[in-house]
C-alpha cells in the first residue's frame, strides 16, 4: 500500500480519519500524509497517451478502488500519480459501506474490483447499493470476466463504465473519463425529467 499515496499530496481530513481506522478493514497500513508540494506540474512522458485524454482534468482527482490491492492496482496508482491524481484502496477484507456512505462525496470516481466480490450477484448488489447510497459519484466496474471494455451506458443501473482486466493505461483513463461523462449525462437527464414532471 506504500505506493498508493505519494508524500507530495496532503490527504483531506476525511481520508486521514479513515486511514487511522484502516486496520479494521485491511491488513495494509498507509504512510503519513505530507504537505502538498504543487511547485511543479505533473510530467507526461507518453505523447500518444496525452493525445487520447486531457491531462489537465486529472490533477488532484481522487480515485477510490474498492477491492484487493495487488501489483496490478499498484501500477494503476503509479499511472494516476503520473497525472497528478491520487488513488486510495479500501476493502482488502471488507468494503466499509458506512464509511463509503459518509465520505463518498470526497471522491471523483469509485472503481469496483469485481474480482474481490464473491460472484456476479454480489457485484450487482454492490453496484445497486452504490447507486442508491452514493448516487453522486461515478462508478466503474473492473473484471476479468468482461469480454471487453464498455464505455457506454449499457450497464447504467449498476455502473457508468466497465473495464476488462488486465488494464492498460489508456483504457483505464478512457474508462474513468467515460464514466464521469456518462454519470454527468445521467444526472442531468434525471434532473431535467424531474423538472418537466
Amino acid at each position: 500500500m506504500a505506493n498508493i499515496l505519494r508524500p507530495t499530496f496532503q490527504l483531506p481530513a476525511f481520508a486521514q480519519d479513515f486511514l487511522r481506522g484502516l486496520g479494521k478493514f485491511t491488513k495494509a497500513t498507509a504512510p503519513a500524509a505530507a504537505q502538498h508540494a504543487a511547485a511543479e506540474p505533473p510530467v507526461y512522458s507518453d505523447d500518444a497517451f496525452t493525445g487520447i485524454i486531457n491531462p489537465t482534468h486529472w490533477p488532484q482527482r481522487v480515485v477510490l478502488v474498492c477491492g484487493r490491492y495487488d501489483a496490478e492496482w499498484s501500477e494503476v496508482a503509479e499511472w494516476t500519480h503520473s497525472v497528478g491524481a491520487v488513488m486510495m484502496a479500501v476493502g482488502e477484507r471488507l468494503i466499509p459501506t458506512e464509511w463509503l456512505r459518509n465520505y463518498s462525496a470526497q471522491f471523483d470516481v469509485i472503481v469496483v474490483d469485481c474480482e474481490h466480490l464473491d460472484d456476479v450477484d454480489s457485484a450487482i448488489e454492490f453496484g445497486l447499493w452504490l447507486r442508491r447510497e452514493v448516487p453522486q459519484v461515478p462508478v466503474v466496474f473492473a473484471s476479468r470476466e468482461f469480454k471487453r471494455h464498455d464505455f457506454s451506458t449499457n450497464r447504467s443501473a449498476i455502473c457508468d463504465a466497465s473495464l476488462r482486466m488486465p488494464l492498460s493505461r489508456s483504457a483505464f483513463f478512457l474508462g474513468i473519463s467515460a464514466a464521469i461523462e456518462n454519470h454527468r449525462a445521467r444526472t442531468q437527464g434525471r434532473a431535467q425529467a424531474s423538472e418537466s414532471a
